[in-house]
């Protein structure tokens, strides 16, 4: 039987937690967003369309913010 991506992950996706691990961030904390990156991320934005690469998404996202 061939499985959707989503119901492969819904079998594994309790066991795993975030990759993406949250700061603490308070008052003391001093940090600065520059106009270029959020502009790239608000430029490529996903959709879910059938012609949309999520992977190819990802890794576009991963490059902005690295």
């Amino acid at each position: 039987m061939i499985e959707t991506m989503e119901q492969y992950m819904s079998k594994t996706r309790g066991d795993y937690g975030s990759g993406v691990t949250r700061l603490a961030i308070n008052q003391d904390t001093h940090f600065e967003l520059k106009r270029q990156f959020l502009k790239e991320l608000r430029d490529n934005t996903f959709g879910g369309l059938e012609h949309e690469d999520a992977n190819e998404h990802i890794e576009k996202v991963l490059e902005i913010v690295d």
